[in-house]
């Protein structure tokens, strides 16, 4: 056999991570768990209504920046966007190749939440960020996850983040689907 089966994951979502807002998890190995993480979507009904942001941009160099944001979207509300991205024309219109990181980062969430997808991962990504870029970030997706209804579970190994953060830590969990009975 050429590919190795994939067993179907038909539970829900982890209670822990089921309530809309940003789920803050330390762990050592991010970038396995951050894979373990994304293979059990892809194997479950959650599949379509799961945004990833890895470590590797998604970002289309050639497309505007507010192309790259709508690319998923079926709906093209500004509304949803914070005042600093949506009222940046400038910036919306130029070319996506030059974004920094915290910016390539936020128009990939953007494009998440436009897509209405329910469920975000990210992987570790925060820890190339100076302090207040992470704490923009962390600010932004929490406010936009808990009006949009969205559970973003952004994983990280920097554990003074976490302790910044403390409301928005929850435990690892090996986890992200439960099994249905």
């Amino acid at each position: 056999m050429l590919f190795k089966k994939r067993t179907k994951h038909d539970g829900t979502l982890n209670p822990v991570l089921k309530n809309s807002g940003l789920h803050l998890m330390c762990v050592q190995d991010s970038d396995r768990v951050f894979t373990t993480y994304v293979e059990t979507v892809l194997t479950s009904p959650l599949r379509a209504q799961t945004g990833v942001i890895s470590k590797t941009s998604a970002i289309i160099p050639y497309l505007s920046v507010r192309a790259n944001i709508y690319i998923d979207g079926p709906e093209h509300d500004f509304s949803v966007l914070p005042p600093e991205l949506k009222d940046d024309i400038d910036f919306l219109n130029s070319n996506a190749d030059n974004l920094n990181l915290l910016q390539r980062l936020v128009v990939e969430f953007f494009r998440s939440v436009l897509a209405q997808k329910k469920l975000i991962i990210i992987a570790d990504i925060l820890t190339q960020l100076s302090g207040p870029e992470a704490t923009h970030f962390l600010t932004v997706a929490q406010n936009t996850a808990r009006n949009m209804g969205v559970s973003v579970v952004l994983l990280t190994t920097d554990s003074t983040l976490a302790a910044q953060f403390p409301e928005n830590t929850v435990p690892f969990t090996t986890q992200l689907i439960m099994e249905a009975e």
